[in-house]
């Protein structure tokens, strides 16, 4: 009977020891994944922080371009207004001149 209850008591020893190695374990695994989360979180806010500064950067750049349209646009406006002043003039000058002679 002594037999009996030091074998069972033993049992219960391994039985403890086996649980608490497996708690053990599956701590390690826990601080381990949290530290691997960390990290992945940490990764994908400095990506995210990039992705930020190139959209910023294609902002400004494409505003840049508009404006450079815009200059564009009032240089071709300036351009044909002279363009029309001349023509204007030319026709003017010509209709002034007797018979359509022009001098030199």
């Amino acid at each position: 009977m002594y037999d009996l209850l030091r074998d069972l008591e033993q049992r219960k020893e391994k039985e403890l020891r086996a649980q608490i190695e497996k708690e053990e374990i599956l701590r390690n695994i826990k601080d381990m994944d949290q530290k691997q989360l960390g990290a992945l979180e940490r990764e994908k806010k400095r990506e995210l922080e990039k992705l930020a500064a190139e959209r910023e950067a294609l902002r400004v750049r494409e505003q840049q371009m508009l404006d450079e349209v815009k200059r564009m646009e009032m240089h071709i406006v300036e351009q044909e207004r002279q363009l029309r002043e001349i023509r204007e003039s030319n026709a003017t000058t010509a209709i002034t001149k007797p018979n359509g002679m022009f001098s030199s």
